[in-house]
């Protein structure tokens, strides 16, 4: 399997209706390429009777979860579930729309307002909301697992000098960008990770600080105004400033692996 097939393979299992896509339904078109994942999910690629390529997804148990519009190419069509992995990270790239039968349903939309994906239908609109969130989470997670798989940016969690658990952000260049204090259990540490991870998506959520030299540094707060970890030394406002841009759309990105 090549990089390009081996960064598809994604998805776990979500609990949705099989239905059969008008025009090119997976059981009547070719199906061409599956991207299976270790989490039992499965990403399709197939032709369909229209001669256009398609992508659906698929939970574990083969009921689908999000199916594509036609691509000319099948090049397209792989693009599109990149264009997937992309946007459908943020919950605002998704449009919860009614049906006319009263059912719901919602696309997942690009940058340039195109439609990426469309959901199957759910019988009711919180219904539908769950399985955006869920979506989203699964995304996320293989965002974090292939980041592991190719040396992308990582939490760390070891253990220091004084025997208490720390955790530290590196950067895919191999830079760490941020420290957390130490803990006496390693429990605490994930929880710490976790905390950067939801707070660290807001630039409200740090606080740039002058030190005595005159460089300057930037801790990143919880909601409750505790420091959850502190960035390095910069030489310069602007450069701090620039570094919590940084750290802020990396996170936002989800492209950061878990600590072994």
């Amino acid at each position: 399997m090549n990089p390009i097939h081996r960064s598809l393979c994604w998805l776990a299992a979500l609990s949705l209706a099989l239905t059969a896509l008008v025009g090119c339904s997976g059981d009547n078109g070719t199906a061409d390429d599956q991207y299976v994942t270790d989490t039992a999910g499965v990403f399709e690629i197939f032709k369909g009777q229209d001669d256009q390529w398609y992508f659906h997804l698929l939970a574990g148990n083969s009921e689908k979860v999000l199916q594509s519009e036609g691509y000319v190419a099948k090049a397209g069509a792989e693009n599109g579930i990149e264009s997937v992995k992309t946007n459908g990270v943020d919950l605002a790239n998704y449009d919860l729309l009614e049906a006319v039968n009263g059912e719901w349903y919602f696309n997942l939309i690009a940058q340039n307002y195109e439609i990426i994906g469309t959901s199957e239908t759910y019988v009711s609109k919180s219904n539908a909301e769950r399985g955006m969130e869920t979506v989203r989470n699964l995304i996320v997670q293989q965002l974090r697992i292939e980041a592991a798989e190719t040396g992308g940016a990582e939490f760390q969690v070891f253990v220091g000098a004084d025997d208490q658990y720390y955790f530290r952000l590196r950067a895919a260049n191999g830079e760490i960008v941020l420290q957390s204090e130490g803990y006496v259990a390693k429990a605490s540490a994930l929880n710490g990770i976790e905390s950067v991870r939801n707070n660290g998506q807001d630039v409200g959520q740090y606080e740039t600080i002058e030190a005595q030299n005159g460089q300057h540094y930037f801790v990143l707060k919880a909601l409750n105004y505790e420091i959850i970890a502190r960035g390095e030394m910069y030489a310069s406002l602007y450069n701090a400033e620039r570094a919590v841009e940084s750290i802020v759309a990396l996170l936002q990105s989800e492209a950061v692996a878990d600590p072994e």
